[in-house]
């Protein structure tokens, strides 16, 4: 697996695009060995893993980033979502949105070694690694967060009231801080995880129905994917305030930022939106044959 690499996810085709980040352009195809709806992808740079969740069949799809070939496909609980991997414990967190738990994935064995209960249709996830707190978006009815130490695999009450459908969240593990988008709210919570407490809860500038945080953390920027805006939101992290609106094409979801090249990645329903961050312009757009469901990226 080289360094500058953008992984995504297809989920209509079962595969994953490799975009060379020098160029932003598809320099492989990954064909999955199950077919299926491929939902999140996540990776862990140090084992130079990639792991794709296949939803309908209810598998997490363990890929070789070096040879790109399936090394295991692991039963998981049903119906998952999303996956985030702990880079410093070799361990991957995937979310069950029909059992309401996130399943433990042994790194090294790619085994299932625990299952921790969380609230109601938890789909996003986030991870502080320094800290080894795990961070999960819950759904309706319960429209919160769950916090799990990654030490112990419990869940740590209470958890923490956020938005309405809280989305794909962004962490700045330095400053121990959680973006997450609101879908239903129109608004952006900022929880501190050193209290687990929300310390400010943005709605200026915020677009409709976001989506996605990235954080950039040299630059200590937020940007936030609104899908049903079509923009991204550039948040001044410092002053907790929007300072950009980013028209970025339809239905902008997941985020990922490159904090050595300064480009941030958007999906949107046709491909792949680049945005320079040093002047908030769109520099290229990465068409895709279907619309991606996830980004990964290696930086």
């Amino acid at each position: 697996m080289r360094n500058n690499q953008l992984f995504v996810s297809l989920s209509e085709k079962g595969q994953i695009l490799v975009i060379d980040g020098e160029t932003d352009t598809v320099a492989d195809t990954i064909p999955l060995p199950t077919a299926g709806s491929v939902k999140g992808i996540a990776l862990n740079p140090v084992t130079k893993r990639i792991y794709a969740i296949n939803s309908g069949k209810h598998q997490l799809i363990v890929l070789d980033g070096s040879t790109k070939e399936a090394v295991a496909v692991v039963p998981v609980s049903p119906f998952p979502s999303l996956a985030a991997v702990n880079v410093k414990t070799n361990r991957v967190y995937i979310t069950s949105s029909l059992l309401n738990t996130v399943d433990v994935l042994d790194g090294e064995a790619n085994q299932l070694i625990d299952s921790v209960g969380v609230g109601n249709i938890p789909a996003g996830i986030v991870i502080n690694a320094d800290t080894n707190r795990i961070y999960v978006a819950n759904g309706s009815p319960d429209h919160d967060i769950s916090v799990i130490d990654g030490y112990t695999h419990t869940r740590l009450f209470p958890d923490i009231p956020v938005g309405h459908e809280p989305g794909l969240a962004g962490i700045h593990e330095d400053a121990n801080l959680i973006y997450v988008p609101n879908f239903l709210s129109d608004s952006l919570s900022v929880i501190y995880g050193g209290t687990n407490t929300v310390l400010k809860t943005i709605t200026e500038g915020i677009g409709k129905n976001p989506y996605a945080a990235g954080v950039d953390t040299f630059a200590n920027l937020v940007y936030v994917s609104n899908s049903g805006s079509d923009t991204v939101s550039v948040i001044d992290a410092s002053k907790h305030k929007v300072i950009e609106t980013i028209p970025v094409g339809s239905c902008p979801k997941a985020v990922a930022v490159h904090t050595k090249t300064n480009r941030i990645y958007v999906a949107v329903s046709d491909g792949i939106t680049v945005i320079d961050g040093e002047t908030f312009e769109v520099t290229n757009k990465i068409e895709t044959a279907a619309s991606p469901s996830g980004l990964a990226l290696h930086e």
